[in-house]
């Protein structure tokens, strides 16, 4: 029988409780007996509270008194860690040493894998499952020493290409599952209808590529001026040149903060999700947009072509603006096909992306290694 587990999870501004992995927390702490959560809210991360700082510094004193060789001050293992999370580490590390059949799973690693955990020794890391969200190009250029993913547990990751480099820099077990999805929440309009004008749906601001965005749209907007393009993007990421040339249109809207009912009715009403991207394992908008049977026009890196397939959507090379523009048009001008697609890319969410059956697989795994 595997001891207890604590699920360290993470909130983000730009992410509702149905967005993200929150779901797949909740459904692990079904399965696994006795599961706890430690909750690292962003919000608390950006603008920590003075009662929450004094009460991890007061924390910290107490442990570092006592576990001089589990420090908050060793080096970061990746640029998100702060110096918050490090805090939140020791946390950890205290509830670790208390309770020696304790196991943590830290649900997002560049993150919360922070520099007291990775120095903490092969006794302490072989207590973590580790997931890692990022591409191997960014932990190529970020993560700092792939000798700290070295002991631990296990590494969760998103893709096969994140695996195969995974495996290639670590003995440590690696297991790949997929980003799942609320298919309770995000599910096609109830009496969907043709979207007259067509409209583009573009989500996010994390490795897309906002470049290729703006010089495909103005190839589509040239011949097909009747398209319109909804941005979600935050505000705080739209200090870009090529969104300034976008902002330009007058076809082009902008939405931030919104809640998840309105999203929602954005991936309803949307007649293609449009999601140029740099690089990915997986995407959080593209397995939105799957459980609302929109079809995909995207970008063929990293993991994404496991997640878009041809009955549904389709990729481009990578930076290529006339292919995107190109994919769109093709697609507009074919009714019957984007009818079609609709109704496979929700079959293929509900066969593949679903959380509960994604933690069941998980939650094996991580007995395996762990018990």
């Amino acid at each position: 029988m595997m001891g207890r587990l604590i699920l360290v999870r993470e909130g983000f501004s730009h992410m509702s409780a149905v967005s993200g992995f929150d779901p797949l927390s909740e459904e692990l702490a079904k399965l696994i007996p006795q599961t706890e959560s430690l909750h690292v809210d962003y919000k608390s991360l950006a603008q920590p509270s003075r009662s929450l700082r004094e009460s991890l510094g007061r924390r910290l004193h107490s442990f570092r008194t006592q576990q001089s060789s589990l420090t908050a001050d060793a080096p970061p293992t990746s640029l998100f860690n702060t110096k918050l999370h490090n805090l939140i580490g020791v946390v950890l590390q205290e509830k670790l040493s208390r309770q020696p059949g304790l196991k943590a799973f830290l649900t997002f690693g560049e993150n919360q894998y922070v520099g007291g955990l990775a120095a903490g020794g092969p006794a302490l890391r072989q207590r973590l499952v580790v997931c890692l969200h990022q591409p191997p190009s960014w932990h190529k250029l970020h993560w700092l020493d792939n000798a700290t993913l070295q002991g631990l547990g296990a590494i969760v990751c998103l893709s096969n290409e994140a695996a195969d480099y995974l495996r290639s820099i670590t003995p440590d077990p690696v297991f790949k599952i997929r980003h799942g999805v609320a298919l309770d929440f995000f599910q096609p309009a109830p009496t969907p209808s043709p979207t007259n004008p067509p409209r583009l749906l573009m989500v996010g601001q994390w490795l897309r590529d906002f470049e290729t965005l703006e010089r495909a749209f103005s190839i589509i907007n040239k011949i097909r001026p009747d398209i319109e393009l909804d941005c979600v993007i935050p505000r705080s990421a739209r200090n870009s040149e090529p969104l300034i040339r976008l902002a330009r249109h007058s076809n082009v809207r902008w939405h931030c903060d919104l809640s998840p009912e309105k999203l929602l009715s954005l991936y309803q009403a949307s007649t293609l999700l449009f999601l140029p991207l740099v690089d990915a394992t997986a995407n959080n908008a593209i397995v939105e947009a799957c459980a609302c049977g929109l079809p995909i026009i995207s970008s063929a890196v990293g993991g994404i072509p496991e997640y878009v397939h041809a009955d549904f959507g389709e990729l481009c090379s990578p930076d290529d603006a006339e292919a995107h523009a190109k994919a769109v048009l093709s697609w507009l001008d074919n009714p019957e096909r984007l009818s079609n697609a609709q109704l496979e890319a929700r079959q293929f969410a509900e066969q593949n992306l679903n959380w509960e059956i994604i933690a069941h697989n998980l939650s094996r795994e991580i007995y395996s290694v762990i018990s």
